[in-house]
C-alpha cells in the first residue's frame, strides 16, 4: 500500500472522529447521537445507487477489485517492462501496422499508452510532455 493512501485514510477518519467528539463535547452530549443506522443506509445506499446509474454494471462490479488495487498498490516489475519494450521494438521494426496490432498485448498501461501515441503519430515533444505530465 502506498503510504500516501494510508495517511489519507487515517487523516480522513481522524477528522471525522475528531469532529464528532468536538461537537459532542460542545453540546455536552454523547457521541452516540452521531451514529444512526437509517442515516448510514441512506448515505451508502444512495452512493451505490448513484454509481449504478452513472456507470455500466460491469464497471460497478469491478469496484471491489479496484479498491483492493488502490489499497494494495501496484508494483512495477521493470524486467517485464524491459521485455515488453524489446518486443515492441522488434515488432516496430517490421512496420507501423504490425506495431499497431501489437499495442493491445502490452500489459503495462503507461508503456502501452506511449506506444499507442507513437503509432498515432505524436511528435517526440508531444509524447514527452504528455507522459511527463502523467508521471507528475
Amino acid at each position: 500500500m502506498d503510504i500516501a493512501t494510508l495517511i489519507g485514510i487515517v487523516l480522513g477518519l481522524g477528522a471525522i472522529a475528531g469532529s464528532i467528539f468536538l461537537a459532542a463535547a460542545e453540546a455536552g452530549a454523547s457521541t452516540a447521537g452521531f451514529v444512526s443506522g437509517p442515516s448510514f443506509a441512506i448515505v451508502f445506499g444512495g452512493m451505490i445507487a448513484s454509481v449504478s446509474i452513472a456507470f455500466p454494471l460491469s464497471d460497478v462490479l469491478k469496484l471491489g477489485a479496484a479498491m483492493g488495487a488502490v489499497l494494495k498498490g501496484g508494483e512495477v516489475k521493470l524486467g517485464e517492462v524491459v521485455d515488453e519494450a524489446v518486443e515492441a521494438a522488434d515488432v516496430g521494426r517490421k512496420g507501423a501496422a504490425d506495431l499497431e496490432k501489437h499495442v493491445d498485448s502490452i500489459k503495462n498501461f503507461f508503456f502501452r499508452d506511449g506506444v499507442q501515441m507513437v503509432v498515432d503519430g505524436y511528435s517526440l515533444e508531444e509524447l514527452t510532455e504528455i507522459l511527463e505530465t502523467r508521471i507528475e
